[in-house]
């Protein structure tokens, strides 16, 4: 079970191997025995021999502690084996039997979704919303997250949900989720993904907001959700820039200067340019002429325009 917990499947493995060939009746005397066997068998991607192990252990007690993972679970496998109509009664008797418990909760999403995605990525899941779905999962991840908090289903609800608004263009709504998921659930192993669905709703909002000059709404946008600024590397050029330029016009230049100073490097680009110009009207308007010697220092190998070189 330790090496279960710490996702040691192999050597796990070693372990329930030799305690089913030394006793091979076990399980009568300890039923979750078959659990352990059947989650180390699919994690191994032995999907057949998984499915006899949770098979045996519903089959002895269905009412036993746990019934509704072994269902859930026993879907999942008949999903991974493409029996999707075997899949479906799984978790449809999961749901039905265990609605509010970890397995039917789950197995309804995974009735919403029409698949298994337990670490999704936006690709992943704009895939799965592009199917023709069960009523839409919104609800079911609104209904975990709200009447569940404390399930382990609820980092992955809270997540899928930043992603469907992703997907339905609620940008800011997506935004918002994926705050709260980092303020939820700082420590989860899903959090970088949550980075990725601020990155990309920030990156489809910036660029209308610029063309209206909305430079007061960008900079808040960027103040209010401190996420943007933990996952900046993946957020686009174009991104990180609207909110430079938006931090100088709206009265804050050493902010600005934070975001666009790292564009400013001895390799020629279009995002460099732009930032150099910014950072040359932010030196120049604080008669900051030292710090305008240390930009040319930075690009003296760049081809300029004589009206820029001039400056």
């Amino acid at each position: 079970k330790s090496l279960v917990r710490l996702g040691q499947y192999k050597e796990a493995w070693q372990i329930a191997d030799y305690i089913e060939k030394r006793w091979p009746r076990y399980y009568t005397e300890y039923p979750p025995l078959l659990r352990i066997n059947g989650e180390i068998a699919y994690r191994l991607g032995e999907f057949a021999k998984s499915k006899d192990y949770y098979l045996t252990s519903y089959n002895i007690d269905p009412h036993a502690e746990g019934s509704d993972l072994v269902l859930a679970r026993l879907g999942d496998v008949a999903s991974r084996l493409g029996r999707e109509r075997e899949s479906t009664e799984f978790y449809e008797l999961a749901v039905a039997r265990f609605p509010d418990a970890e397995g039917g909760l789950n197995s309804k999403m995974r009735l919403a979704e029409r698949g298994v995605y337990d670490d999704p990525s936006i690709s992943d899941m704009f895939s799965a919303f592009d199917k023709p779905l069960q009523g839409g999962p919104e609800a079911i991840y609104t209904q975990i997250v709200r009447d569940h908090p404390k399930s382990p289903l609820a980092p992955l609800a809270q997540l899928k949900l930043a992603m469907w608004q992703l997907f339905k263009d609620r940008y800011l709504q997506a935004l918002e989720s994926a705050t709260t998921f980092e303020k939820k659930f700082p420590d989860n192993p899903l959090a970088p993904r949550a980075g990725e669905v601020a990155a990309a709703a920030f990156d489809s909002m910036v660029e209308p907001m610029l063309r209206n000059q909305q430079y007061a709404q960008i900079a808040e946008l960027w103040r209010e959700h401190p996420l943007l600024a933990k996952n900046r590397s993946i957020i686009s050029d174009k991104g990180q820039l609207a909110a430079a330029l938006s931090f100088l016009r709206t009265g804050n230049p050493q902010e600005s200067l934070r975001l666009a100073l790292p564009y400013v490097t001895p390799t020629q680009t279009e995002p460099g340019g732009n930032a150099l110009m910014l950072a040359l009207h932010i030196y120049q308007e604080g008669d900051a002429w030292r710090e305008i010697l240390s930009l040319i220092d930075k690009v003296h190998g760049w081809k300029f325009t004589m009206d820029q070189r001039q400056r």
